[in-house]
């Protein structure tokens, strides 16, 4: 799957909100994790970094920041996700 089709698939899939109370639970949700986790504006993108160095391979990792009008894409050549649902490619 092509990554502008992956990330119009995953917006579409997470934006069908059929009842106000799952939008309503999805921004209690942002607001938590962006106050909480995120306390400082900075800090996503070491846990970013840090989530591509825990699925290195070996010593050779990259990691690549895409940046576009409406998103971000970060990807890196370590371990893929496990659930299996999505095969991206370049």
């Amino acid at each position: 799957m092509e990554k502008k089709l992956f990330i119009e698939d995953l917006y579409n899939k997470r934006s069908d909100f059929n009842d106000p109370d799952q939008a309503e639970t999805m921004s209690n949700l942002l607001d938590t994790v962006s106050s909480d986790i995120y306390s400082e504006s900075q800090r996503f993108v070491f846990e970013l970094i840090q989530n591509a160095d825990d699925a290195a391979e070996d010593i050779d990792n990259e990691v690549h920041f895409e940046f576009f009008n409406d998103f971000l894409i970060v990807s890196h050549n370590g371990q893929p996700f496990s659930n299996g649902r999505y095969k991206i490619s370049n």
